[in-house]
This record gives C-alpha cells, sequence and structure tokens, in this order.
C-alpha cells in the first residue's frame, strides 16, 4: 500500500496517514497501512479497501484496469495482462491527456512566474503610491496564492 501512495505522490503524514484523495478535508484522515493485505481507511468519508480498491477509487477505473494499471506502472509483467485494441487506445489518450495538462501546468507556473517578478520589481523600485506600485501590492498575494496552488497540486490528480 506504500508503494502505491508514494508512486501516486500522496504524501504520507505522521502516523501514515494521507489527505484523502476521495473526499475534501483539511487534516489527513484516511490510514494506510503497512501490514500486507490490510490496505487503507478513510474515517472521513468511510472508504475502505486493499491496493487494488484504492487505485480503482483514484483513476475511476473497474477492477480490470486497475490492476492492468498497477502492472503497467509498477513494471509486473504477467501472462495474462494483454490490453485489447479498445483499452490500449483508451490508455494512450488518458495518458496523452496528463501529459498535456502537465506541460499546460507548467507553462502557467512559468508564466506566473514572470509575472510576479515584474511586480515585485515595481514593487521594489518604483516611487510608493504610484500606479505601477499600487498594482504590485494588489497583484502580488493573488499571484502567491495560485502559484502555491499550482506547486501543491498533486500530479495524479484525475
Amino acid at each position: 500500500m506504500r508503494q502505491i501512495v508514494d508512486r501516486y505522490d500522496l504524501k504520507v503524514e505522521r502516523g501514515g496517514f494521507i489527505s484523502c484523495p476521495f473526499h475534501d478535508e483539511r487534516t489527513p484522515s484516511l490510514k494506510i497501512y503497512e501490514q500486507p493485505g490490510k490496505g487503507f481507511c478513510c474515517f472521513g468519508c468511510g472508504a475502505a479497501g486493499s491496493v487494488i480498491d484504492f487505485v480503482m477509487l483514484l483513476f475511476h477505473i473497474n477492477f480490470r484496469q486497475a490492476v492492468v494499471r498497477i502492472a503497467s506502472d509498477f513494471g509486473i509483467v504477467t501472462t495474462n495482462n494483454r490490453m485489447g485494441l479498445k483499452e490500449k487506445r483508451r490508455w494512450q489518450i488518458e495518458q496523452a491527456r496528463k501529459l498535456r495538462e502537465e506541460r499546460e501546468r507548467i507553462k502557467w507556473i512559468n508564466d506566473l512566474c514572470a509575472l510576479h517578478r515584474t511586480h515585485w520589481l515595481n514593487y521594489k523600485n518604483c516611487e510608493p503610491w504610484s500606479d505601477k506600485w499600487c498594482d504590485a501590492l494588489i497583484e502580488l498575494p493573488r499571484i502567491d496564492y495560485e502559484l502555491e496552488e499550482l506547486l501543491c497540486i498533486r500530479k495524479t490528480t484525475t
């Protein structure tokens, strides 16, 4: 279970808890059990189960797709791990979508960083209460917030 959580970039807090990806919460309530076969249990929304159940819920996929996904993500070769053409095409489309979203996210982060630099220089170098200084004073907190949100997004959001 811990390997699955680590693979999908979910941060494990002390005591083996993570923020539940299945509902909104402020404090981590999903317990990851280290013992083989124990799986997980969320004390907030009640989601519980095995590693496969976790992947099914996380990616909104069925049992077979979850098994194939785990096998693919961990490089597990099985004798009966053949994707059908439709499933393979669906998987390829999903991978392309994730790559496109990640590229858009990185571009947005770069654009916000450039905008932050401009406003920061205006704030530091312009005359206080000038138009540029006031714009920077207003925009910097908004840009900081957006950057923090973008940088804290899990890569595996669906």
